[in-house]
């Protein structure tokens, strides 16, 4: 609980000090990663919890928009081995994919639309949507963390014969690729937490 309002602080004192609705969304998006990645026995469905009210400043500018796509892409990864039967395994990739594919693009086009009419302030990058160079490589090792649990593992058995030594091991662990997709997942909303705190400082600035 000590832990949770100190997260907490730095949000709670910039909506005392400015109370505007400008920032008391951002602000309570905060709030929430900080319960999420602080509470106890906090459930990985709870990630919506963060997602839903997360879209609703998607538009506000191309550094919202950069949160919302990189909390929701991996939001969703973490909630896919949850979804293990095998009625849904060429549901999840391709609804996955569309979803990645459809976000990005509508909102790189309206971010580019929004700031050519001057709705929105400009970035710094000048264009739409800008996913940071970090961002593109830890994205890359998520589709590999990904294409790992959901393709490589499961087909281990079948080429026994042929694997070397040290793969051969993993087959003793089917937890492996949820316990890979956790850790990853984690350390990219932890990114996310940082981002959401850097979004109130933009705010108010």
């Amino acid at each position: 609980i000590i832990l949770l309002f100190l997260a907490m602080l730095p949000a709670l004192r910039e909506v005392w000090i400015r109370p505007h609705p400008r920032i008391f969304l951002p602000a309570l998006i905060y709030c929430l990663l900080c319960s999420f990645m602080l509470g106890y026995q906090v459930l990985e469905k709870t990630i919506l919890f963060i997602i839903i009210p997360l879209t609703l400043t998607a538009c506000d500018s191309a550094m919202d928009a950069r949160l919302y796509l990189l909390l929701t892409w991996i939001g969703h990864i973490s909630l896919l081995p949850l979804l293990f039967t095998r009625d849904v395994a060429y549901l999840k990739p391709t609804l996955l994919a569309l979803h990645c594919f459809v976000s990005y693009i509508a909102l790189d086009r309206f971010h580019i639309e929004a700031r050519l009419a001057r709705r929105i302030r400009a970035e710094p990058n000048g264009g739409g949507v800008w996913l940071w160079a970090g961002d593109k490589a830890y994205i890359s090792g998520l589709v590999m963390i990904y294409l790992y649990g959901e393709v490589l593992h499961p087909l281990l058995p079948l080429f026994e014969p042929f694997l070397p030594p040290f793969l051969l091991h993993l087959n003793r662990y089917p937890f492996l690729p949820s316990l890979l997709t956790s850790i990853y997942c984690a350390a990219g909303i932890v990114h996310c937490w940082g981002l959401a705190l850097k979004q109130i400082r933009r705010r108010v600035a």
